[in-house]
C-alpha cells in the first residue's frame, strides 16, 4: 500500500507539471504581443512574464514536494500508516470538490493550477469589470467579474470563461447583479490594468442566475 501511495504522488506530480505548462504557455506567448500593442503605457514583456514566472515557480515547488513524497513512500520498506491516511484523504477530497460546488472560491484561488484544478465553485459577483482589464491571452469568451467592492483588486476578481457558449454568455449579459455563477476552476489568467499585473483564477462557467 505504501508503494501505491508513492505512485499516486508521482502521478500527481506529473499532472501538476502538465497542467502548469498548459496553463502558462498561452500567457507567455501572448505577453509579447500585448506589450507591443500597449507599449505607450510603459507595459513591457519582461514585467508580464516575470509576474507569470513567479506563479509558475510555485507550481514547480509543488511538483518537487510531491515527487519527494512519492520517492520516500515508494522506497519505504515499512508501512507508513500516517502517509497512507493522508493520501486517502487527499484522494477523497479531490474527488468530492470536483463533483460538487462545496469549495469556497477564496480557497480555490490558493491553488487553481494544481490542487484545485477542476474543482467546482459557486459564488456571487457584484459587477462586470471586463472593460477595465486586458487578459492574457485575449479572448472574446472571457469576462472579468468583480466579487466585492471592499476586496483588494487581486483578490476581488475572477476571470469567467464562457467557452464559446453564446447562449450562456447572453444570459450572463442580461443578468442583474448580484449574479450567482457556477463553474469549474481551470487554472489562471493574467489581468493587466495600466501597469498593474496580477493572476486570477479562471472559471469555466456552466450556470448563471440572478434574482
Amino acid at each position: 500500500m505504501t508503494k501505491t501511495a508513492g505512485m499516486i504522488f508521482f502521478i500527481m506530480a506529473a499532472l501538476v507539471l502538465g497542467l502548469a505548462i498548459a496553463n502558462y504557455t498561452g500567457q507567455f506567448t501572448a505577453a509579447a504581443g500585448v506589450a507591443e500593442q500597449y507599449r505607450d503605457t510603459g507595459l513591457n514583456t519582461t514585467d508580464l512574464r516575470f509576474a507569470m514566472g513567479e506563479s509558475f515557480v510555485i507550481q514547480l515547488v509543488i511538483v518537487g514536494i510531491l515527487g519527494i513524497l512519492g520517492w520516500f513512500l515508494f522506497g519505504s520498506e515499512t508501512e507508513q500508516v500516517m502517509y497512507l491516511v493522508i493520501t486517502g484523504l487527499i484522494v477523497v477530497g479531490s474527488v468530492v470538490v470536483r463533483l460538487t460546488p462545496l469549495l469556497p472560491l477564496n480557497m480555490a484561488r490558493l491553488s487553481p493550477v494544481s490542487a484545485f484544478y477542476g474543482a467546482q465553485v459557486e459564488f456571487q459577483m457584484s459587477a462586470d469589470d471586463t472593460m477595465f482589464y486586458l487578459t492574457l491571452p485575449r479572448d472574446t469568451n472571457y469576462r472579468v467579474a468583480r466579487l466585492g467592492k471592499d476586496l483588494p483588486e487581486k483578490d476581488g476578481h475572477v476571470l469567467l470563461d464562457f467557452h464559446k457558449d453564446q447562449a450562456l454568455a447572453s444570459a450572463y449579459a442580461r443578468s442583474k447583479v448580484p449574479v450567482t455563477v457556477v463553474g469549474t476552476v481551470t487554472g489562471t489568467r493574467t489581468l493587466v490594468r495600466e501597469r498593474e499585473i496580477f493572476l486570477v483564477p479562471r472559471v469555466k462557467v456552466y450556470q448563471v442566475s440572478s434574482k
